[in-house]
């Protein structure tokens, strides 16, 4: 898991329905409705495995649930496609370029609020939707 659910998100774009663990990034941009969002328990990972570290939180799934979802979807053409265009919607809705980039003009303000920061964050390119940075001050 990356933690954002670009799959998920692309996939939802594309108008598929989507399964997905209810716990996470993905919640940015999947409110309920717009796709299966399936119960999850946290646990402590007992192991370190790459970047995950024993110690640390995962959401295991509720596997039962997940197999009701997806045989839910596969029996059920209308809610298929229903979940589907609100999966769309939710996605045009949530990561447009107009919402993202100003998310991302805010976080960037935060961080040249913050007392030497500023030149830091100024030194970054220039790129669409602002001329210079200097705009965000």
């Amino acid at each position: 898991a990356e933690g954002f659910g670009l799959s998920l998100a692309e996939a939802m774009a594309a108008e598929l329905p989507v399964v997905a663990t209810g716990y996470s990034g993905n919640l940015d941009f999947m409110p309920t409705g717009s796709a299966e969002l399936i119960p999850y328990k946290l646990t402590k990972i007992s192991k370190t495995e790459g970047d995950y570290r024993a110690g640390e939180l995962w959401a295991e799934p509720d596997l039962d649930a997940a197999a009701k979802a997806i045989r839910n979807l596969a029996e059920n053409a209308d809610y298929r496609k229903q979940l589907a265009k609100s999966g769309r919607k939710a996605v045009e809705s949530n990561l447009n370029i107009t919402k993202i980039s100003n998310i991302v003009r805010e976080r960037l303000g935060c961080l040249i609020a913050k007392p030497g920061r500023a030149e830091l964050v100024r030194q970054l390119p220039s790129t669409h939707p602002w001329r210079t940075l200097d705009e965000l001050a």
